[in-house]
């Protein structure tokens, strides 16, 4: 079951899902023609709103066919983010499908928001037991001439909006090792001839699991950039572990702010799985930096997007066992500016817990470094697909 965003060629899949899903919640509490009035609103408004990117679609595939079982709208109300729709096909109800749907929906508000708003009619039982489970309480009440038909709105905190890790980070990092493993030939041919005293920058260290790679392969002192507290925290306990501390300074702020802080000159620069999380702005200013005090015989490792047009159904899927627990993360780009990553702890067949974030991400290729850093003296190679390295 992938969770992605809707697009328009969705658009008569979800009609044909919105008669199923419309005319059984509905027509045993307002009647077949109240039911019509309801799916009303999933003509022209839901099309805008799957314009806007605010509608994500739950797909079920087996056997090479596609099935539409669930889906959430978010929207705005008088400045504070809402959602307007979340529903689940009947025979996928109680499979988690709307706890997840109900998680992308909050994924995909942006900062300044402290509460995420929601309405349904009195008499939907059923849904006002799910969203009490999690954490929905009554705001208000919008009196009808029918109490059955009033109005509840409900509404939940808003939590974990300054750390974007915080309920991802141990989920994440899990299979990160796998992933900086692999690079580990990449990081000895671009660092490993570096001088003892020489200095290399991690941009975006996480958890520290490239900083380990980095620090087997070479003897030099490292910078570590992390603004994620969560993550932080992980990378010093990944640091003592591996007894790293009296070898790598810790940096809290983001970059390029962080950068300030940095020797005039380096050696080396890491940017691993993290340029595309950037603003455009942000990216070419560290990018900008890194041709500007790299040293001579200096090297900087990038991973980025590969080349060629991206598949938006394609999805990449981690697995690692965890004790009798199996972790499963998959990832999916469905456009060039957005990511939607899905990770889920299993115990045999069953989901014990599952956690479903929404972001922004630029789909950054080697080309695109290129042509940031053409004016100045680095040579740009790409010694596999998404991997570059820059050296004066």
């Amino acid at each position: 079951m992938l969770l992605r965003l809707a697009r328009r060629r969705d658009l008569q899949a979800i009609a044909r899902f919105a008669e199923v899903v419309v005319h059984d919640t509905y027509d045993p509490l307002i009647g077949p023609e109240g039911a019509r009035r309801v799916l009303d609103w999933w003509g022209q408004p839901l099309a805008e709103a799957v314009d806007l990117g605010h509608v994500h679609v739950a797909v079920a595939c087996g056997d090479g066919d596609i099935e539409l079982v669930g889906l959430v709208e978010r929207g705005v109300l008088d400045g504070e983010p809402v959602v307007w729709k979340l529903y689940v096909a009947p025979t996928w109800r109680n499979r988690g499908i709307g706890p997840r749907l109900l998680q992308v929906a909050e994924g995909g508000i942006g900062p300044g928001h402290d509460r995420l708003l929601l309405e349904h009619i009195a008499s939907n039982e059923r849904a006002a037991r799910f969203y009490e489970r999690h954490g929905l309480t009554v705001l208000r009440r919008e009196r009808s001439d029918d109490p059955e038909h009033d109005l509840v709105w409900r509404s939940r905190q808003l939590g974990g909006r300054v750390d974007d890790y915080a309920s991802t980070a141990e989920l994440h990092e899990v299979h990160m090792d796998a992933v900086w493993d692999e690079l580990g030939d990449v990081v000895t041919v671009a660092f490993g001839a570096l001088p003892p005293d020489g200095v290399i920058v991690d941009v975006g260290a996480g958890s520290g699991a490239g900083v380990v790679v980095v620090a087997e392969r070479t003897a030099c002192e490292i910078i570590a950039i992390e603004p994620s507290p969560t993550m932080r925290a992980m990378l010093m306990a990944r640091l003592a572990a591996a007894g790293l501390l009296d070898r790598v300074t810790v940096l809290a702020d983001a970059v390029p702010a962080a950068l300030e802080r940095v020797p005039d000159r380096v050696d080396g620069v890491v940017a691993g799985h993290m340029l595309g999380h950037l603003t455009s702005d942000d990216r070419h200013a560290v990018l900008d930096w890194t041709a500007a005090h790299l040293r001579e015989r200096g090297a900087a490792l990038l991973t980025v997007s590969g080349a060629g047009t991206p598949d938006p159904d394609a999805v990449h899927v981690e697995e690692r066992r965890v004790g009798r627990h199996l972790h499963r993360a998959a990832h999916h780009a469905p456009d060039a500016h957005t990511y939607e990553s899905s990770f889920e702890v299993l115990d045999g067949e069953e989901v014990i817990r599952s956690v479903v974030v929404t972001g922004s991400w630029e789909r950054i290729t080697a080309d695109d470094v290129r042509a940031r850093v053409v004016s100045s003296d680095l040579d740009v190679a790409e010694p596999r697909p998404g991997v570059v390295v820059l050296r004066r």
